[in-house]
């Protein structure tokens, strides 16, 4: 068994040896197989949601997303509040900016609708995106739930693109 993933495996690897199948390494020479609902074997989309009060950042992330190698399907909303009211649709993977809607008075910001998603669904990952560089911010956001955080900046599109390709 090891001797065919080292020939059909990018190793070490933290995504699927082949659709059906993930693993996870508990040592350096131990793998424990388990199945996984996989969506490229059943060639569904997979739902990706994008919260940002900046329009131009959410189209550019859309337009990235949408020309990568992957079946997404990409919705944007300008509001938290207006996501939140979506999540019956089922997405897999929200990313969201951790200022939201720091132009509206009284809207929720990121932390507010990042604790209001997990309520909804404990599982359902979250990437914050924020132009914040304190560790302080990111731990917080990781502290309510978010499986990662990216900064703002020349590589954050090609890094949530691969936190896409690893949460669901």
């Amino acid at each position: 068994m090891l001797e065919w993933c080292r020939n059909h495996c990018s190793w070490p690897s933290q995504y699927s040896i082949f659709p059906a199948f993930q693993y996870s390494m508990y040592s350096s020479m131990s793998i424990i197989f388990k199945a996984s609902k996989h969506k490229s074997m059943t060639n569904q989309l997979t739902k990706i949601f994008i919260v940002d009060d900046e329009p131009l950042l959410t189209e550019m992330l859309s337009d990235y997303l949408k020309e990568q190698p992957a079946n997404l399907s990409i919705k944007s909303f300008s509001t938290g509040e207006s996501c939140l009211q979506h999540l019956d649709e089922k997405p897999d993977l929200v990313v969201l900016d951790y200022y939201l809607n720091s132009r509206e008075k009284d809207a929720a910001n990121g932390i507010d609708i990042l604790k209001a998603i997990k309520e909804y669904n404990k599982t359902l990952p979250v990437v914050m995106l924020s132009s914040q560089k304190s560790y302080g911010t990111a731990a917080h956001t990781i502290m309510y739930g978010a499986v990662h955080y990216v900064i703002k900046g020349q590589d954050a599109f090609r890094e949530i693109y691969e936190l896409i390709k690893a949460n669901v």
